[in-house]
């Protein structure tokens, strides 16, 4: 949010003046009528930001309820009426892009603009000076301006259950195949082998011999012997070579000249015995921590892990206990002079559409994922080289709706979740990582579409759903490779895998709509 008090204050920044989608000029005065009471009460979303917030994923009965104006708490604000005498100071210029949501005769005073995957505000007075400053409505007058929904401000009963985290979804999709867990079938069958050895079994061939002081030999023979089978049966089914699998979610965000990667790199470590690791990073901007929920879900996180914040990055030194697999995940982010994909469309409002993808990097992009409106693209990979490109037209490519491909790809969420969190059954993992965590990129649609029922927590820039559906498309590019990318692990491993996600907008120019 950016307020104008005099031109002056504007012009004299280039790269502000540059940023803000409006010219100052000059200064002026306005009578105070009631316009941003008015804009306050206006129910329609086209006249606040992008909520910040989300009534549905709260709704207990899965409604939408963002056009519940009864509910609304903005519609029912009063007037001041002290005010009615007041001048509003304000700057006039002219709007050069974006949309002014609040204007008095002619005179735009809210205007908004998106930049980039953010949104900028833009108040052509000051509020930090009469009216505003001394207005009653003054607090809600800022809770608009937020993105916060008038809905969130009715009573009800906001406690509800968030769901299991996506780190669980992503833990599914890298940690170790090595790991398999002994099927309840099989436990049951040893318990039943087990109880008639110390009973019947042993009851009657020590009578027949007429030894049946004998069992409290036999007894204890058969607890070490069935022991060590157990032991046995543990060793074959988990024991294997240390494993160290990566999976690196990358947000490319055009920044100015520049590119600015914003990651999050999932690292799922198995140890084929008791020990020590450590995980390191060297970017300012990088953290660390052990997967989300993990204490809820099963014996999964990382209780004992020690993470150290330097001033360049972190060390991490974390216990994995033997045969098993444990998630860490680390936030990052980053500074390129070159995007390692440029993607735009050329004749979009002119069938048949076509897009242009160029790879800048040395390494090879194995599948690309074209989301656009409601449907689904599936396009080649990209070839190794800074000068691999390719032209496609989507009437060319195979899609398939969005609904379609998110049902295909969630009916196995809660399947893969079962099976981490719990230590006997069949093991089940999310084989198609690709799929996986496309799906994850649009999570929040499973919940409010009800193609599943299960909500997930996650951190909000997980979810890509609000640019889909606000003039963009996303394109996913997969690399069976890190793409450069510095890895965690400082220590060696018999087995290693990496693999990256590139997610990246499109703007779609399409102004028939």
């Amino acid at each position: 949010m950016i307020a104008m008090d005099e031109p002056t204050e504007i012009n004299s920044l280039p790269w502000l003046s540059a940023l803000i989608p409006f010219i100052p000029m000059g200064v002026g005065s306005l009578e105070w009528d009631g316009t941003l009471e008015k804009w306050l009460r206006n129910p329609s979303p086209r006249s606040s930001p992008s909520p910040s917030c989300d009534p549905d994923l709260i709704d207990q009965q899965g409604n939408r309820r963002q056009n519940d104006n009864a509910n609304n708490r903005y519609t029912r604000l009063k007037d001041d009426s002290i005010k009615k005498s007041m001048v509003l100071p304000v700057v006039t210029g002219t709007v050069t892009d974006g949309s002014v949501l609040a204007e008095q005769e002619g005179i735009p005073l809210i205007i908004h603009a998106s930049r980039g995957r953010g949104q900028l505000t833009l108040m052509t007075f000051s509020p930090e000076r009469d009216p505003i400053k001394t207005w009653k409505n003054r607090p809600w007058f800022w809770a608009k301006l937020g993105g916060i929904p008038g809905q969130w401000f009715e009573g009800g009963n906001r406690n509800y259950w968030s769901g299991s985290s996506v780190d669980g979804l992503f833990g599914s999709m890298i940690e170790s195949r090595q790991v398999r867990k002994l099927p309840i079938e099989w436990l049951m069958a040893m318990l039943v082998v087990y109880l008639i050895f110390i009973g019947p079994l042993d009851r009657i061939v020590l009578k027949k011999l007429n030894r049946q002081m004998w069992t409290w030999i036999t007894f204890p023979a058969y607890v070490v012997l069935f022991s060590a089978l157990i032991y046995y049966v543990g060793f074959r089914l988990r024991a294997g070579d240390s494993e160290w699998s990566e999976l690196n979610v990358v947000d490319v965000i055009p920044f100015g000249q520049e590119t600015l990667t914003r990651g999050r790199t999932y690292g799922a470590l198995y140890s084929p015995i008791n020990a020590n690791y450590r995980l390191a990073s060297k970017r300012i901007m990088g953290s660390f921590r052990t997967e989300a929920s993990a204490s809820w879900n099963g014996s999964i996180g990382g209780q004992t892990s020690k993470a150290l914040k330097q001033g360049e990055g972190f060390i991490a030194d974390v216990s994995v206990p033997v045969w098993t697999s444990r998630l860490f995940v680390s936030d990052w982010y980053d500074n390129l002079e070159n995007a390692p994909i440029e993607a735009a469309f050329q004749n979009f409002n002119s069938p048949p559409s076509t897009m242009v993808v160029k790879n800048q990097t040395p390494f090879e992009f194995n599948q690309l994922r074209l989301f656009l409106k409601d449907q689904v693209y599936e396009l080649e990979g990209l070839s190794s080289g800074p000068t691999a490109s390719q032209s496609i037209q989507l009437s060319d490519a195979r899609s398939m709706p969005l609904r379609q491909f998110l049902q295909s790809q969630a009916s196995f969420f809660s399947q893969a979740l079962q099976s981490r969190s719990t230590a006997l059954g069949h093991t089940f993992r999310l084989n198609d990582a690709f799929g996986a965590s496309s799906a994850v990129t649009f999570i929040d649609t499973l919940y409010k579409q009800g193609i599943n029922g299960q909500n997930f927590n996650h951190q909000r820039n997980v979810d890509l759903t609000s640019y889909l559906n606000n003039g963009y498309a996303v394109l996913l590019a997969w690399s069976d490779s890190d793409i450069g990318i510095p890895k965690l692990n400082q220590f060696e491993t018999n087995r290693e895998n990496r693999m990256t996600l590139l997610r990246i907008l499109i703007p779609v120019n399409d102004s028939a709509e």
